[in-house]
This record gives C-alpha cells, sequence and structure tokens, in this order.
C-alpha cells in the first residue's frame, strides 16, 4: 500500500523505512474522561491494514477545533452530541466540513442522549458518516465501526489524494484486490479497476460508459443498486453485506461500500463503488458457527449424558427427573404460559439434579434418611449443578430456574433463601412439581402419599413453602395424574449389592440397625412378634482366644438365627446381639440352637426374650432399647 493514506507523507529516508508502522489518526472528542480510557482501552490493540491506531484527546468541541486546524490527517472522528452545550458536537460537524471543508476525515457521532439529536435528523441534515448510541458501543461493535470509517477513509484518500481526474488513480485501481468503480449521477460507469473487470469478464472499453445495471442482469440486485446509488447521489455512505453472482467467479459474499465523490470543486459529482470479497471470511465464520453449535450439541450430549449416569446411579432419581419435568409441564400449561417458557422449564426439570453428579456415593446411594452431614452434603448439589450450566450460554437461563427447586415461598428454603417475587415463576413451579413428586413417591423410610392427601399437604403449605398461583394452578394440572409405582427396594443385582452396602452388616449379613429404624418407620404392621436374642460371655472368648475367632462365632450364630425361616428379619446390633423381626408368633427353641456344638463348645449362650410386636408400639430402635432396657 502506498503510504499517501497515512499522516504525514514528509518523512526523513529514515522515517520511510518506517513507513509500516505509521499509525490511522483518531480524535476522541468527549467531556467524560472515562469514555476517552475505555475507549483507547478496546481499541489499543486494533490493526487496520497492519497499522495501529494513535489517539488525540479533546474534551470539548473547542479543543477539538484547535487539534483539527492543526492536524489534517484525521481519519476519524469519535465525536459527543452533548459537550459544553447541547449541541456542541454537531457545531463541531458543521465547522469541520464547512470551514475546515474537510471531507475526508470520517465522523462517527456518540451520544449518550440519543433524543437530544434525533438519528435520522441528524444523518439527513449533517454530514456524517454513523450515529451511535453510547450503549450500543460495545467491545465488537466498536471495533467494527472504527474498522468501517478507516476503511471508508482508506479508500476515500486514494481517490482523492490526486483530485485532478480519476483516471489518475487507474494506477490505484489496477492494483487493489478490491473490485473499484466509479459512476456518474446517470448510474454509468466512468472507471473501473481490473479486479472488478475481471470478475465480470468484461473489457475496459466495453464497460465504460455502460449503465452499472447492464452487468448485474438479477432485478432483485438491479433495485438495491439503484436504492443504494440514489443515497449516495445524496451524499449518504452506504454499506451492506450481499451475496453476488459475478460471470468469471460465480457466487460471492461481497462487503460492499458506496460512498459519494467529491471534485476539486467540492461538487458531489460521483459515486464509487468499493466490492470487497469476503467468500473466504464468510466461509470461515459459517464454518466456525458450524463448528459452535457442534460443541453445543457435544456439550448438551454430555449434560444429559451425566444425567444418565446419575440416573442410573440413583434408582430413584432416574423417575424422578422425568416425573418433574412431566408435572411442572403440566402446571406451565395450565397457567397458560407461552411455548418458549413451557420448553425452557421442561429443559431445566431435566437438569435440576445434575449437581448430583458431584454428590458421594455413600450420600447419594443411601436409600435411607440423611444424618446432618449427610443433608448438607446433598444441599449441595444445587450450587454444583448452578455452577456446572452457568459458564455455557446455552444453559445459563436454565442454570437460573434449576438452582431455585429448594427454595421457598415464604424465604425458608435454601441455597439463596429467596422468598416470593424474587424466585422466578418457573422457579415457583419446579419447587412445587418437586415437591409434589417428592410426597407421592415410596422411599424405603417413608410410603407415598395418595393425591387426596398430597393436595391436602400442598395447601397447607400454600402461602409458606409453595406459590399460592401455582398450588391452584396444580391442584387442576395434576387431578388426573397418574402416580408411578416406584420403589426403592433391590431389583437388579447391582441395586442388591448397593442395598447390602448401606443395610446389611458387612461381618454377619444380616440387616445393620440402620436398616431396623427404617423397617420400625415404614413396616412396622407386617411383623406379629419381635425376639430379642443376646450372647453371653462373648467377652470371655473374645479374651481367651481372639477378636477374630470372636468375629467368627458370632457370624456363624447369626447364619444359624437366618437359618431358621427364610422370611424372617435379623438385624444385628449392639456389636454382639441381634432382634428378630417375624411374621408369625413361633417360638424359637432356644435350648436346641445352645446344644449346637459349636456354641456349646464355645462356652457362649444365647438368650432370648420374645413379645408380641404390635403390643410393644416401637417405631424406632430408641424405642425397643427402651423397652428391653438395653
Amino acid at each position: 500500500m502506498s503510504g499517501f493514506m497515512f499522516a504525514n507523507n514528509k518523512k526523513s529516508p529514515v522515517e520511510s523505512k518506517k513507513k509500516d508502522i505509521l499509525p490511522w489518526n483518531v480524535l476522541i472528542v468527549d467531556d467524560e474522561e472515562s469514555i476517552h480510557a475505555i475507549t483507547e482501552l478496546v481499541l489499543g490493540n486494533f490493526h487496520f491494514d497492519e497499522h495501529p491506531l494513535h489517539f488525540f484527546n479533546a474534551y470539548s468541541a473547542k479543543e477539538a477545533k484547535e487539534i483539527l486546524a492543526k492536524q489534517d490527517d484525521i481519519a476519524l472522528v469519535l465525536l459527543d452530541v452533548v459537550m459544553e452545550s447541547d449541541n456542541a458536537g454537531l457545531e463541531l460537524v458543521k465547522y469541520i466540513r464547512n470551514e475546515l471543508q474537510n471531507q475526508m476525515v470520517r465522523i462517527v457521532l456518540r451520544t449518550g442522549q440519543p433524543g437530544s439529536a434525533p438519528e435520522e435528523e441528524v444523518i439527513t441534515s449533517y454530514d456524517i458518516n454513523d450515529y451511535k448510541d453510547k450503549t450500543e458501543l460495545t467491545n465488537t461493535k466498536l471495533k467494527s465501526t472504527v474498522y468501517n470509517a478507516i476503511k471508508s477513509y482508506r479508500d476515500l484518500k486514494k481517490l482523492q489524494d490526486n483530485a485532478d481526474t480519476l483516471l489518475k488513480y487507474k494506477n490505484m485501481f489496477d492494483s487493489a484486490t478490491d473490485f473499484i468503480f466509479v459512476i456518474d449521477k446517470s448510474s454509468r460507469i466512468l472507471e473501473a479497476n481490473s479486479a472488478f473487470l475481471n470478475a465480470i469478464g468484461k473489457e475496459h472499453d466495453d464497460t465504460v460508459g455502460k449503465p452499472i445495471f447492464e452487468l448485474f442482469a438479477h432485478e432483485e440486485i438491479k433495485d438495491k443498486l439503484q436504492e443504494n446509488i440514489s443515497q449516495s447521489m445524496n451524499g449518504s455512505n452506504i454499506h451492506y453485506i450481499s451475496e453476488m453472482n459475478f460471470e468469471v467467479l460465480g457466487k460471492r459474499h461481497m462487503d460492499i461500500e458506496f460512498f459519494p465523490y467529491y471534485d476539486q470543486y467540492h461538487n458531489l459529482s460521483a459515486v464509487v463503488v468499493n466490492f470487497q470479497d469476503i467468500t473466504k471470511e464468510i466461509l470461515e465464520q459459517k464454518k466456525a458457527e458450524a463448528l459452535r453449535l457442534e460443541q453445543i450439541e457435544n456439550y448438551r450430549q454430555t449434560i444429559y449424558t451425566l444425567v444418565d449416569m446419575i440416573e442410573r446411579r440413583d434408582s430413584y432419581t432416574a423417575g424422578h427427573t422425568k416425573r418433574v419435568a412431566k408435572y411442572a409441564v403440566l402446571i406451565a400449561k395450565e397457567m397458560n404460559l407461552s411455548e418458549q417458557e413451557i420448553d425452557k422449564l421442561h429443559k431445566a426439570a431435566m437438569l435440576h439434579d445434575i449437581g448430583k453428579i458431584m454428590t458421594p456415593d455413600s450420600v447419594l446411594l443411601k436409600p435411607g434418611k440423611f444424618n446432618e452431614l449427610e443433608y448438607r452434603l446433598i444441599k449441595e448439589h444445587l450450587t454444583n449443578g448452578y455452577d456446572i450450566l452457568k459458564g455455557i450460554d446455552i444453559y445459563k437461563e436454565l442454570a437460573e430456574i434449576m438452582v431455585l427447586h429448594h427454595e421457598r415461598y415464604d424465604g425458608g428454603g435454601y441455597p439463596g433463601g429467596l422468598k416470593g417475587d424474587e424466585i422466578s415463576l418457573l422457579g415457583h413451579i419446579m419447587i412445587v412439581a418437586d415437591a409434589f413428586d417428592a410426597m407421592t413417591t415410596d422411599r424405603i423410610y417413608k410410603k407415598r402419599k395418595e393425591l387426596s392427601e398430597a393436595f391436602s399437604e400442598m395447601i397447607e403449605l400454600k402461602g409458606a413453602q409453595f406459590h399460592p398461583d401455582v398450588v391452584d394452578a396444580a391442584l387442576v394440572a395434576l387431578k388426573d395424574v397418574n402416580i408411578d409405582n416406584t420403589t426403592q427396594l433391590p431389583e437388579s443385582s447391582i441395586e442388591k449389592a448397593r442395598f447390602a452396602y448401606f443395610f446389611k452388616d458387612p461381618l454377619t449379613k444380616v440387616y445393620n440397625d440402620n436398616y431396623l429404624n427404617t423397617i420400625l418407620s415404614t413396616q412396622s404392621e407386617t411383623f406379629k412378634k419381635i425376639h430379642y436374642v443376646e450372647l453371653h460371655n462373648i467377652s470371655e472368648y473374645n479374651n481367651s482366644k481372639s477378636w477374630q475367632d470372636g468375629n467368627i462365632l458370632i457370624r456363624n450364630i447369626a447364619k444359624v438365627l437366618q437359618d431358621i425361616k427364610e422370611e424372617y428379619m435379623i438385624f444385628r446390633i449392639h456389636g454382639d446381639d441381634f432382634f428378630v423381626l417375624a411374621q408369625d408368633e413361633v417360638d424359637f427353641d432356644m435350648e436346641k440352637i445352645n446344644n449346637i456344638d459349636f456354641i456349646k463348645e464355645s462356652g457362649v449362650k444365647l438368650s432370648i426374650q420374645s413379645e408380641d410386636f404390635q403390643s410393644i408400639n416401637a417405631h424406632t430402635l430408641e424405642d425397643l432399647e427402651l423397652y428391653f432396657k438395653l
């Protein structure tokens, strides 16, 4: 590229060798220091044609005039509208265009008060190149705006540095890779560069003097060209991206610019049109977008795979996830939510327990009630799930919903202790759906409620745990729902192994006291008798033999009790004693048991105390310990 389009052409030989680092000069005019700082920060590493930006700073229109009067190679002015007066910026535009007669510099108005200078009026009345609300100029938009302005300045500079005649720019045209042509007020081609001629498959003499519309037969293209030429002939800069079909190149994506050309007398005499072939960039963008979508889909599949992993880890959670999503959708439909909101709620519900992927197996897979520490650990699945989802754009909204499903309407929930309207409506719906499923699902330690009982509890908690409007909708939406039969009792070999891990005593393979508590609280009505079997002299046996021998003895005694009747439930308690729950009233023959050879030889004796189970009314192990005075 020639050096004439940059700041100062008069250079020493040493400076000439450094021409590649000459900057594009940008003047920031704004009375807010923060705007200067932010602008320079965003554009600090910006380069165009491998050249950086150099900033001039003015904090008023007056300061800007002083800089512009001395510096005639400003490429771009980023100009505030309201400064020392409400129209200081607009007056500065007049000064630049009328008094300085500077038609080259690109001017982008930036205002924080768009109502004070309406965009349509400003563009119509003033020769500016772009008009932006300051809130629009995010990192990307600001760079895009500057890119287009500097590019426009560069191309104008190419055409107007030697404005005696358009023919003087023939060499520049021919060396440009962009497709450039110039048209007069009759839309006839005045000049065209080699790149353009090659693209349309025409010779120079067959192109100059011909109407531009003859080169593009498609009516839609002709209409668009006519519209943009007319606007540019009225002094407007036009910029857009479109797909065009060329004789030689075929379909190409083009970055198209129309800008007015002023002759040496400052009369608008022609329109310069610049086609930049951005097909490669567009294809790369599409490829990048396809890759992004693929990554999103891969992440979606990963997330749902994690959900599936949780479901496979926990048989209760498996059905729970789908049921909560189903109930939430039914409630949302009853509340006349939009399809978009219902879809969002369904996705959030399907992911609402995703955080359990980080919950330890010892907690997640425990079929019984949680102790205090376990409960604290299980509660963390909300924040864990939120952290998993919030970092991905497509899941941010879902994260904000799913994290709410253990909050309460009265503020007594977790993790945020939110209440009332602090919880989104979708969050309130998920709270009700999640609780409804918990009420109507069998757990080992808790029987499910019937539909009427669940509704009664929801009404009772209306305005406390649950949003009143959501409860009203749920009572209607869920009145005919079929409640799935669920169980946490083991079925598969893996579930049985898990069950044994939590509820079987590892030494004797009979049940432990944790499961005894569960049975007492949920199935006590099914048993007729309870037998307390106590081992005597076990300490003496351990001392005379060893603890290992003692463990073997206890294990063998447990096997004897198990063999008495398969239906009996045997529980080991306090290390060396047992409770036996029986559905019949048959008593044990303890004398026969004590005469078994290995028991008789050990010196250990077994005694039994049998009671009518229903009469003692025991619902916890503590109740049994008090009754049997253990």
